[in-house]
């Protein structure tokens, strides 16, 4: 992977192993909710963003103590929309992962196609 996550973006695991919060940065917005117990990781989350795209796939970002991304897993599709003008009707997503050895926290990611087909 190689690639250094912002400070500033980056979500520790809790102790408790429940979090609840709010992910922002400038581009993507979503609420998220996580259990953990010991490697294995419920997560709920619901993109919030408003966006002008055709599609976007949201990445759930594993990461080491120095930012670096250890894996990255899709979370959420929102599957082709030919009306993009507004949000998805259904931007939730649930899913169940095993959080690889050695990770901290996690962050998220996007890749979007805007509506005039070309890859940002």
């Amino acid at each position: 992977m190689g690639k250094v996550i912002p400070a500033q973006n980056r979500i520790l695991f809790s102790d408790k192993g429940d979090e609840q919060g709010t992910y922002n940065d400038g581009e993507l917005s979503l609420n998220y909710n996580y259990h953990q117990v010991g490697r294995h990781l419920t997560l709920d989350g619901e993109v919030t963003s408003v966006w002008d795209f055709n599609s976007i796939d949201v990445s759930l970002l594993f990461f080491v103590p120095s930012g670096t991304v250890l894996q990255e897993t899709i979370v959420y599709y929102s599957g082709y929309r030919v009306d993009n003008t507004s949000s998805s009707t259904d931007s939730k997503f649930r899913t169940m992962l095993v959080v690889p050895r050695g990770a901290v926290g996690m962050s998220f990611s996007m890749t979007d196609m805007a509506h005039e087909g070309r890859q940002l």
